[in-house]
């Protein structure tokens, strides 16, 4: 199956317009709401459902666009616009909706990650993954390369028949 990429949001750490803001671009949309932003997260679609990052928009985006289960979860990084609102996704896993999923999350991240959701460990299994690792999703290879970002940030390659 060909894989299909939804962007769930592309604003930056806080949406557009933000509650405080009175910038050009903040009023703009609020008067467009076709210019209106949630913060950064996308979905890959294929067999199989992967988020790229769980902003705190997770929910609205996953109503928005039909999701109704989610099998792999990519995190980039460790600020709370990635990772804060992976609480969202527990109710539907412990009630049954959809099995355990998948955390690939920089190996570095795995004890922050384990203290955090301690109270979420049956929801997810947690994949640690390195600069150069290269592991398969939904018959899909995904190599993981180093960004400037953070120390432990990293970026996830989906070498299908064009690179993503």
């Amino acid at each position: 199956m060909d894989k299909k990429i939804i962007f769930l949001g592309s604003s930056g750490a806080f949406q557009i317009p933000s509650f405080h803001c009175t910038c050009a671009n903040c009023e703009l949309a609020r008067k467009n709401p076709k210019l209106r932003r949630t913060r950064a997260s996308i979905a890959v679609i294929g067999d199989e459902i992967t988020i790229v990052d769980i902003s705190p928009d997770i929910a609205l985006q996953l109503e928005r666009e039909k999701i109704r289960k989610i099998d792999n979860i990519l995190i980039t990084h460790w600020h709370f616009d990635h990772i804060y609102s992976l609480c969202e996704l527990h109710e539907t896993s412990i009630q049954g909706k959809f099995a355990p999923f998948k955390i690939y999350i920089h190996e570095g991240l795995v004890g922050l990650l384990k203290r955090t959701y301690y109270w979420m460990e049956k929801s997810f299994e947690i994949i640690p993954v390195k600069p150069h690792n290269i592991f398969t999703i939904d018959n899909t290879a995904v190599e993981i390369v180093k960004t400037n970002h953070t120390d432990t940030s990293i970026g996830f390659v989906f070498n299908t028949k064009e690179s993503f």
